[in-house]
């Protein structure tokens, strides 16, 4: 790793977020498999966006919305 990468990941935020990561490794992937069983051919990703939106509110994020290119956004 270069000295800026080394230095980006021992801030304490960017540490900590790694800790979550890896503690909670299976059900990222479990839900990384969920995303990616929904089908979302080029032009065709509204289901899939359906599903982010949704687990994004049940997580308790605000203001979740659709931008006019489809991205899924939340604070």
């Amino acid at each position: 790793m270069d000295r800026k990468v080394r230095e980006i990941a021992q801030r304490p935020d960017v540490a900590g977020a790694r800790k979550w990561l890896i503690r909670h490794d299976a059900e990222v992937l479990a839900w990384q498999r969920k995303i990616a069983e929904v089908p979302a051919p080029t032009g065709k990703e509204t289901e899939r966006g359906m599903l982010l939106a949704d687990r994004f509110a049940e997580i308790g994020l605000s203001d979740v919305r659709s931008d006019a290119a489809g991205n899924v956004l939340a604070h």
